[in-house]
């Protein structure tokens, strides 16, 4: 009867902590967990905002996002790369079929970040409950590289600075000084606008795009921004020196040494 009652009382406690083994495994799914503070998609994400935004979601989704840096920017900012997949099913990620996205090539192209920050976060809380997200992370593997151009998002979003290139130096107006005409906030609104402009000889307004006075004395307002190389304009596909009106690629093919990244270190992460 003793033992009886013993046997009892331990498949008893079994099941006990079965149940409650179970109920802590299933109160910490990331799929059932309210979405932390750092996921929101309510406003333009600053580059420090970006970085915390990824490393919550890879504390949330460890079996299906790896995050790696590739390289740094001009500033210094580390570029970071997404990559999502089931880990545990199949081949490993860099033995399936790959898909590359990037975002925000232009620092003043800020949706672009902010799409590929959603793309991610949806793939992310999609897996298991939508067929084609599970096939796709199951069978495919997915990069995304959310901020390419971390220098130019942030003179954007923290200086006004709509800069679409990056933060290396560029003497633009061949005086043999860089950067030393950008636009400022004349008005201090917080906002560097575009602006028409009385012109006494025509005796009209006059396009004049953006906020500023003439910094270097040379009778040109603007004419020499912060930075910078054409991210966009120095992949080795269609490579062209100085065409049209874009003069900002490199004299030569890769020129600057912080595009290495996208042409070469990116692929190192998948071995």
């Amino acid at each position: 009867m003793k033992m009886k009652t013993v046997l009892c009382m331990f498949l008893l406690l079994v099941l006990i902590c079965s149940f409650n083994g179970s109920t802590a495994a299933l109160a910490w799914s990331p799929r059932l967990q309210p979405k932390p503070r750092e996921i929101s998609f309510d406003h333009y994400h600053t580059y420090s905002e970006m970085v915390r935004m990824l490393k919550t979601m890879r504390c949330m989704f460890p079996r299906l996002m790896q995050l790696y840096p590739i390289g740094e920017s001009f500033l210094g900012k580390k570029i970071w790369a997404v990559e999502i997949t089931n880990r545990f099913y199949g081949p490993r990620p860099s033995g399936k079929p790959g898909f590359l996205f990037l975002g925000e090539h232009h620092g003043d192209e800020v949706i672009a970040k902010e799409v590929a920050l959603y793309f991610i976060w949806y793939l992310l809380t999609n897996y298991g409950k939508d067929p084609r997200v599970t096939y796709l992370l199951n069978t495919r593997t997915v990069y995304v590289i959310p901020l390419v151009n971390p220098d130019g998002n942030d003179l954007t979003l923290l200086q006004g600075q709509c800069q679409r290139l990056n933060a290396r130096p560029l003497d633009e107006d061949l005086d043999g000084l860089f950067d030393e005409d950008p636009p400022e906030d004349i008005n201090g609104d917080g906002i560097i606008t575009e602006m028409r402009r009385w012109d006494e000889t025509l005796g009209d307004y006059i396009y004049f795009p953006f906020e500023g006075v003439d910094n270097d004395g040379d009778g040109m307002v603007n004419e020499d921004f912060i930075g910078g190389v054409d991210l966009n304009r120095n992949y080795e596909y269609g490579w062209q020196p100085f065409r049209g009106t874009c003069l900002t690629t490199g004299s030569i093919l890769s020129q600057n040494p912080k595009l290495k990244p996208f042409e070469t270190s990116f692929w190192r992460i998948r071995t």
